[in-house]
């Protein structure tokens, strides 16, 4: 059976009408022709757009490492350096042993000495969950239920605190088990039925696949222990809501009686003091965690990498824990995994790549 040809705009003219035949066709050729033409305009406006943008990203670049400010080249090259995605870029326009140079530079003026890291005992924590004019902030309870929610600019960064005043409300969330990806906040919440809550400790990223699956650190969840490999410092409840901060192993951890406690660092407050045990660090989104005298648990989440807020060091972390009352107070996961949930919407401006939490092992949480 014979195909039929495809009919084309061509074959209502008359075969034997060559000439409009001809001039239909440079129509025809002219008609696309435009269309291409401007179609690699478009793409070549797109290339030159990118190029433009991309040399003068390396142009910033080069100017922020190799520029005339030694402190603000040192602040960038820690900013970059604590971020997972972009690491890569000091490595742009500087080696190794410069990267590390900057990394590990003492800083002579740094107050010492440092306070032993193995103890938060000196202060003593005196939990006064009856007193009708707690505030916190200069914002007092006037609801009653025990929580003060509070928003406010710190070193030009956006800053969200919780303050719970009953400390055995908090709790360790997680998944339910350790292994394949972990839970965004607000499902770990809405799975213990919390009433809110900031993402906790670190977690064991092979492959930069952010699942969150595993935990870094000595981890116990309710009494539970759970241990991988060593990260940092430890933040932890024992049964009366007592928040210890500290170098612990998981012996220390049993002899403090902890029983919801997570992995991270470093360590910002201890006895009421800032620890200058951080070294240099970069401006980035932050999340930490600590308690006053009075045994009010402080939950804190910076918003950062944000034209509108850059982020804080840990020092300026400090200070803020510091300021708001903390005796002791240890730094969160913080970067793309910084997140805060409360009144059943997330409060701060989260990096992560794909918008909104990520993938926890582990949360604070509280009832």
């Amino acid at each position: 059976m014979k195909k039929d040809k495809q009919k084309t705009i061509f074959d209502d003219i008359p075969e034997n009408d060559d000439k409009v035949l001809e001039k239909e066709k440079k129509l025809y050729r002219k008609k696309w022709n435009g269309i291409n033409k401007f179609l690699d305009r478009i793409a070549g406006f797109i290339i030159v757009t990118v190029l433009v943008l991309g040399t003068a990203g390396l142009v910033l670049e080069y100017q922020l490492v190799k520029g005339p400010s030694p402190a603000f080249s040192n602040m960038w090259i820690h900013t970059i350096s604590e971020t997972r995605r972009f690491d890569f870029i000091n490595n742009l326009f500087l080696s190794e042993k410069e990267v590390d140079s900057v990394l590990n530079a003492k800083e002579d003026e740094r107050p010492v000495p440092t306070p032993d890291l193995q103890s938060s005992a000196p202060i003593e924590i005196q939990i006064d969950t009856d007193n009708d004019s707690w505030e916190v902030g200069g914002v007092t309870d006037d609801d009653g239920d025990g929580i003060i929610y509070l928003e406010f600019k710190e070193s030009g960064s956006q800053c969200y605190m919780i303050a719970i005043q009953d400390p055995k409300r908090v709790f360790v969330g997680f998944p339910g088990f350790f292994g394949g990806n972990g839970l965004m906040l607000e499902d770990m919440i809405s799975t213990f039925d919390a009433l809110g809550g900031i993402n906790a400790g670190g977690f064991i990223d092979s492959g930069g696949a952010g699942t969150g699956g595993f935990p870094d650190g000595i981890t116990i969840i309710d009494g539970v222990e759970y241990s991988y490999q060593s990260i940092g410092g430890v933040g932890g409840f024992d049964a009366n809501g007592i928040f210890h901060v500290g170098d612990f192993s998981m012996e220390e951890c049993r002899q403090l009686g902890l029983v919801n406690a997570v992995s991270f660092e470093p360590i910002l407050v201890m006895n009421g003091a800032p620890t200058f045990y951080w070294g240099e660090s970069g401006s980035n989104p932050r999340t930490c965690i600590g308690q006053r005298a009075d045994g009010t648990v402080l939950m804190l989440c910076v918003d950062g990498r944000q034209f509108f807020s850059p982020g804080l060091n840990y020092e300026e972390l400090a200070w803020i824990m510091i300021d708001h009352g903390a005796v002791n107070a240890i730094n969160m996961d913080g970067g793309s995994s910084s997140c805060m949930m409360y009144e059943g919407e997330i409060k701060n401006n989260p990096t992560n790549a794909a918008g909104g939490s990520r993938y926890l092992p582990t949360a604070w949480l509280f009832k």
